[in-house]
Order: structure tokens, then sequence, then C-alpha cells
């Protein structure tokens, strides 16, 4: 995790600085220079994390969190990972509210019964998946419970007919 540490504050040092030098457990730099440097002035970092030491290491350092293991078993069980997430940003001096929340997960949009038609293919149970106001019912439910972002996965021989459809019946129709 040190060198993590390390490589997150050489970047953004590099970023913000024409020369930047920095000595940490792991790394270190000596008038370090990067170009072009990032248009906006920095990149956002998103840490994947889901056990306690990277969780709160995301919180303190991150600008995002991208929840590691899938589709979460329960929105307790999210809600209690991006408590310990939101505490860690609150004690670093940081708003928890700019933590961009991210979670990935499997997709399809449809009347057939999603278990029987990508069970075989994904192997993990849950995700965006339904009817579309199934799957609109499930975005509402874990936006309410801070996650911002779906990076949606579909199965490859749909993905084209369920991107279409996602777009049409979830996206369009998404508050």
């Amino acid at each position: 995790m040190d060198g993590l540490i390390d490589a997150i504050e050489i970047l953004r040092g590099t970023w913000a600085n024409e020369q930047f030098s920095y000595s940490g457990k792991r790394y270190s730099v000596e008038d370090a220079t990067v170009t072009p440097t990032p248009v906006n002035g920095t990149i956002p970092i998103f840490l994947g994390a889901a056990l306690p030491r990277m969780l709160s290491l995301t919180g303190r350092v991150a600008d995002g969190w991208i929840r590691n293991g899938g589709w979460p078993s329960d929105l307790d069980a999210y809600r209690q990972q991006l408590a310990a997430v939101e505490a860690a940003a609150s004690a670093a001096g940081r708003d928890p509210g700019s933590l961009h929340r991210v979670v990935n997960c499997n997709a399809y949009v449809g009347d057939e019964d999603p278990a029987t038609k990508l069970a075989t293919v994904f192997g993990n149970p849950g995700g965006l998946m339904g009817t579309a106001e199934q799957v609109l019912e499930t975005v509402e439910q874990y936006r309410e419970a801070g996650i911002d972002t779906f990076h949606v996965q579909f199965q490859n021989d749909i993905i084209d007919e369920q991107i279409l459809a996602f777009g049409e019946l979830v996206i369009a129709r998404a508050k």
C-alpha cells in the first residue's frame, strides 16, 4: 500500500508542478517533470476497494471509489463499505460528497429470465437485470444508496442488441 500512496503523491505532484521532488516509503523522484500536463490540471484517481484498509485509503486520497467484488450482495453491505470510505474522507478533511462512487455490474434488459439466459456466461449473480422497469427500480435503489456510476457489462453474443435496448429502455428513462 505504501507504493500506491507514493505513486498517487508523485502523479499529483508532477501534474501540478513544473518540477517535482518527493521522497516516499517506496518511491522517490527528484526534479521530475511530466509533459504534457493534464488539461484540467489533474486526472481523477479512482481506487478499487472492498476491505477496510483500502476503503480507508480510498476515502483519504482518491477522487472516486470503485467497489471491488462485482455487484454488492445487498444494499446494507454496500452502505457499510461506503460509510467507511466517507468516514476516512471526513477524517482527512475532505468532503465525502465529492467522491465518485462506481459499481461494476452485469446487465441485461428484457423479458426473459436473466438467471437462465446469463448464468452460464457471467457466473456472478446480481446486477442490472430484468425488464426495463425492474432495471430502473434497481438503479434508483442503488443511486439512493450512493452509487453515481454503473459500469455495465453485457453478454458478448447479445451485446449489440443489449446496448440498444439499454440505451432506449433504461438510460433514456433514467432520472
